[in-house]
C-alpha cells in the first residue's frame, strides 16, 4: 500500500482517540480530580456524585474520559479497588442493563428472574462489596436515559449512597448538554444536585485553532496542513465552539487532499470538507421532542428555508406555528407554554432565542437556528410528525 503523503497518524484524528493533552480543559480534568479527591484515598469511606454540563462538541466525553483513564493509571492498588466504567446512554437506554452491564466487567450479573429495581440495586451494591471494588461510572448523554426511562434513575443513582451497607462502592459522573431533562424531577432530587457541577463552554475560534495544531502534529506529516488551512477550519468551526466537528472537518479536508495525491491540505480543501460535512443533527434528538417542539421547529426551518435568513421575530414563528398546528390536527399553545418549549429547543442547542431592544417600540424576540441547515432540519421534522 501507497504511504499516505498527507498522514503519518491517522487514528489520532478518529474520536476516540484520547490524547495525552486536552487544551483548554486541564481546570475541568483537575476539577473532577478535586471533586474525588477523598474517594480516591478513601474509597470505602464515601462517595461522590458529579455533573458535567456543555453545548455539543465542548469536551465533556474527553473530560470524563481523561478523568477515568488518569484513574486507571494511579490507582490500581490498595486494599479496596477502584474500577471504571463508561457507558453512553443513547446508544443503552435501558437502566437496569447497564446496571448489569457495570456488575459484568467486575465478573457478575444478574439471575435471570423478575427483580424490582430496588432488587437489581441491592444486587448490584451486593456484588460491588464482595468484589471489594468501588466502582466510578461515567453516564454520558444521560438526558436519553431520562427522556426513555423518567428521572427514576437519576433518583436512584443518587439515593446508592443512602442504599449502600457496610461501605461504599459506587460513584457517578453525569453528562447532559442541559439539565432541561430535570424539568418533571421534585424538589428534593432539584436540592441534591446543586453542588458537583462542571460547566464547560462552547469553543471559541483561538482555543479550536489550539486543538487543531495540536492534532496536526500528532496526525500530519510535517508541513502538509497550510496555517491558512488551520484558520479556516477554526473560524468555520467556532461559529458552532465545536472541536469534534473542526477536527472532523480537519480530517475530511485531508482526505481529500490525500485521495488526489497533493502534498498538502489547503483551504480550497475545507471548502470542499464543508459541503460534504454540514454540522449534523443526530435523528434521535428530534425524536425525544414533544409534538408542538416539533412544529416549532418544522416552522421555523420552513419560514428560513423560504426567506434565506439567517432568523425570525417570534410573532412571524408565532403565526407560521398556528397554521401548521391546523395541519397537524394540534391546538396551538399559549404564549407561556409556547415560550417553555422554545426555552427547551434552546437548551437543546437546536435553536437560538435573542431578545433585542427597538427603541420605542420595545423588544423583540429573534429566533434562528444553531448548526444545522434549514432544510435539513425541516426534512428531518417533517418525516417524524408524519412517521412518528
Amino acid at each position: 500500500m501507497e504511504k499516505s503523503k498527507i498522514f503519518k497518524d491517522e487514528p489520532k484524528l478518529f474520536p476516540e482517540y484520547i490524547p495525552k493533552r486536552i487544551p483548554h480543559r486541564e481546570v475541568e480534568v483537575g476539577k473532577l480530580k478535586s471533586f474525588f479527591h477523598v474517594v480516591l484515598q478513601n474509597p470505602g469511606e464515601t462517595s461522590q456524585q458529579v455533573f458535567i454540563l456543555g453545548p455539543v462538541g465542548s469536551g465533556k466525553t474527553l473530560v470524563s474520559k481523561k478523568f477515568l483513564q488518569y484513574i486507571d493509571e494511579q490507582y490500581q492498588t490498595g486494599n479496596i479497588r477502584i474500577k471504571t466504567y463508561y457507558t453512553n446512554c443513547r446508544v443503552n437506554k435501558v437502566f437496569s442493563s447497564i446496571l448489569n452491564n457495570i456488575l459484568a466487567s467486575i465478573g457478575h450479573s444478574f439471575p435471570n428472574r423478575g427483580f424490582s429495581v430496588d432488587e437489581i440495586v441491592q444486587y448490584f451494591l451486593s456484588k460491588s462489596l464482595e468484589e471489594n471494588v468501588h466502582i466510578i461510572s461515567v453516564f454520558d448523554e444521560f438526558d436519553a436515559l431520562v427522556t426513555h426511562e423518567g428521572v427514576e434513575p437519576l433518583y436512584i443513582i443518587t439515593r446508592m449512597r443512602e442504599m449502600a451497607k457496610d461501605r461504599q462502592t459506587f460513584s457517578s459522573i453525569i453528562i447532559s448538554k442541559s439539565f432541561s431533562y430535570l424539568d418533571k424531577a421534585d424538589q428534593g432530587i432539584l436540592s441534591s444536585i446543586q453542588k458537583n457541577i462542571i460547566k464547560l463552554e462552547a469553543y471559541n475560534e483561538i482555543q479550536l485553532n489550539d486543538i487543531l495544531f495540536d492534532r496536526i502534529i500528532l496526525a500530519f506529516n510535517e508541513g502538509t496542513v497550510e496555517n491558512e488551512t488551520t484558520e479556516l477550519v477554526s473560524k468555520i468551526a467556532s461559529r458552532y465552539g465545536d472541536a469534534r466537528y473542526a477536527i472532523e472537518l480537519l480530517h475530511l479536508a485531508g482526505r481529500i487532499a490525500d485521495f488526489r495525491g497533493e502534498d498538502k491540505v489547503r483551504p480550497e480543501h475545507v471548502r470542499e470538507a464543508k459541503l460534504q460535512l454540514p454540522p449534523q443533527i443526530r435523528k434521535e434528538e428530534i425524536g425525544y421532542l414533544d409534538e408542538h417542539e416539533k412544529i416549532l421547529l418544522l416552522s421555523l426551518s420552513k419560514l428560513l428555508k423560504e426567506n434565506l435568513g439567517e432568523k425570525v421575530t417570534l410573532k412571524d414563528l408565532q403565526q407560521e406555528y398556528s397554521m401548521a398546528c391546523e395541519e397537524y390536527d394540534k391546538t396551538p399553545l399559549k404564549y407561556t407554554q409556547l415560550w417553555l418549549r422554545i426555552k427547551n429547543l434552546a437548551q437543546r442547542d437546536l435553536i437560538s432565542a435573542e431578545v433585542t431592544s427597538k427603541g420605542r417600540r420595545g423588544k423583540t424576540t429573534f429566533i434562528s437556528l444553531l448548526n444545522v441547515p434549514a432544510d435539513q432540519i425541516y426534512k428531518e421534522t417533517k418525516e417524524r410528525l408524519e412517521n412518528g
